[in-house]
């Protein structure tokens, strides 16, 4: 079996979601309320500070 920790994994995999999501809101331009983009990468900023935090 493949011994990743699986908390890394999903750490990983909404990392990956949400930037995805940032790709989408890029994509979609001036329609997009800046309010949103600004949830986005608030919630971005929360994942690498407690995946940072899970590394140490």
């Amino acid at each position: 079996m493949d011994n990743t920790n699986p908390v890394e994994l999903i750490l990983f995999l909404k990392v990956l979601e949400i930037l995805q999501e940032k790709v989408h809101i890029r994509r979609m331009g001036k329609k997009t309320s800046l309010d949103n983009e600004k949830k986005v990468i608030w919630r971005l900023n929360i994942d690498i500070s407690v995946y940072r935090e899970s590394i140490h």
